[in-house]
């Protein structure tokens, strides 16, 4: 009686399978669980943010709009001061920062050395708190749907 040999580079499992079919359900089901089960904790961050800035009255609250230079020794960046609106160059000594995130931050108003625009040097002792663009996004649309279910819930009283 002879058996069928099979090889260990054969393309299937089992009962004629074929392993790309399964490789391909496989990721189907781990993107499904992903999407079911995803953690909505982005407005944390922001609450986290406002906290602190209510904690330290002297900081500035800024967004990253720019960064164009990620060194071995910090970030240089473009930020925006969220109360005034203007723009300024940053160095953000032995830190690294994303654009779009926002910033509670302290530091030290100065001159480049290459460059002669004022520029805020910031020390990572100096960042009180930070959250990624997505987090305020989250946050308004949270407090927003709050204040639209009480509007509903007073109208229908």
């Amino acid at each position: 009686m002879s058996y069928r040999r099979r090889s260990h580079n054969d393309d299937s499992y089992g009962g004629g399978i074929p392993i790309a079919l399964l490789k391909a359900e496989l990721r189907l089901l781990r993107n499904l669980f992903r999407l079911l089960f995803r953690r909505h904790h982005g407005s944390g961050k922001w609450e986290l943010l406002l906290a602190r800035r209510r904690a330290h009255p002297e900081a500035d609250l800024v967004q990253v709009r720019k960064v164009y230079q990620l060194a071995r020794t910090g970030t240089k960046a473009v930020i925006r001061f969220e109360g005034s609106g203007k723009s300024s160059d940053a160095w953000f000594h032995s830190h690294r920062v994303k654009t779009g995130d926002y910033l509670l931050i302290t530091g030290s108003d100065g001159f480049g050395r290459h460059h002669r625009t004022i520029c805020r040097y910031v020390r990572p002792e100096q960042i009180y708190a930070s959250a990624p663009r997505r987090a305020r996004r989250r946050y308004n649309r949270q407090v927003s749907g709050q204040r639209a279910d009480r509007a509903s819930s007073t109208s229908a009283s």
